[in-house]
């Protein structure tokens, strides 16, 4: 049986103060004569609020780490976004509008499009979002759809089918038909 003492609650207490984040940041560079020169740094999401794992300050640590490494001119920045949450509720817009207001250095990413109810609104609007009409981007957009926990056994072969039957879903919007006029269809 354990008993517990001060130190016991003195190293909870301290373990509770510790940031779920760090400023460091793990970056992967590629050089050579015949490489261009790039870093491809992958900086945790924007969070909004605290929670028992979370503290205030991992919040505006993330909000820093983002900043400092998107307000950089030189950085083409992914804004990654999930289908299953409105665009309007998704932060890292407003960041990277806020660095890149044309949009000339930032490419849009929509994740889980096949978790949308097909043929609602909601499903409109991730499509215009992806047309580049809604929040607008020189890089475009690109929707992608990833495994799903009971798909981690599928073959490379069985992801890609279960792709394009995601994709060609009769009345989806996300199918190649609807939205092939304004990006080519691509799987894999």
């Amino acid at each position: 049986m354990d008993i517990a003492t001060d130190s016991d609650d003195n190293a909870q207490a301290a373990d509770a103060r510790k940031s779920a984040f760090s400023k460091d940041t793990l970056s992967i560079e590629t050089s050579g004569p015949s490489r261009p020169q790039l870093t491809v740094i992958d900086i945790p999401g924007l969070i909004q609020s605290s929670t028992r794992g979370i503290s205030e300050e991992d919040v505006v640590m993330v909000t820093e780490i983002t900043d400092r490494h998107i307000k950089q001119s030189r950085t083409i920045c992914l804004a990654v976004i999930s289908a299953t949450n409105g665009a309007a509720n998704q932060s890292i817009l407003q960041r990277v509008r806020k660095f890149d207001p044309a949009g000339k250095r930032t490419l849009g990413v929509i994740t889980k499009p096949d978790q949308l109810p097909a043929g609602t609104g909601t499903e409109s609007k991730f499509l215009e979002l992806a047309q580049n009409k809604d929040v607008f981007f020189s890089l475009g957009w690109h929707v992608i759809r990833n495994r799903r926990f009971d798909e981690k056994n599928f073959t490379t072969t069985s992801g890609t089918l279960r792709e394009l039957t995601s994709f060609k879903r009769p009345i989806s919007a996300f199918s190649p038909r609807k939205w092939s006029a304004s990006r080519r269809y691509e799987s894999g």
